[in-house]
């Protein structure tokens, strides 16, 4: 990413697997593998993300991640001030419950 980031869990995310973000302005995601695909409610154009690309929300209106083709592998981030911690720490959160985060990237195993 272009912007420090001061988190950064990879995820998988697998086929036909969807994350829901609820407010995400602040957090970046960046495509390790695969190809993610990005839908921010209210844009008329949904998102498509490839290995080494990745897109910074400035918005915070719900937006969906999923997948094109197969699984898809991930980092995320925040690239702003403070109050998006929140958002990050939520999704961190939510991706340790629900999804894989691989082993020894994020600092802790997952529960």
């Amino acid at each position: 990413m272009h912007a420090k980031t001061d988190v950064m869990p990879r995820v998988l995310l697998q086929r036909a697997q969807f994350l829901t973000l609820q407010r995400p302005r602040g957090l970046c995601v960046q495509v390790r593998r695969g190809t993610l695909w990005v839908t921010v409610d209210g844009q008329p154009e949904d998102i498509e993300l490839g290995p080494g690309q990745h897109h910074c929300f400035s918005s915070a209106a719900p937006a969906v991640l999923g997948t094109l083709g197969g699984a898809a592998e991930f980092s995320a981030g925040v690239a702003c001030t403070r109050p998006t911690y929140s958002a990050v720490h939520a999704f961190i959160g939510f991706a340790r419950r629900r999804l894989a985060l691989l082993p020894g990237r994020a600092g802790r195993a997952p529960a």
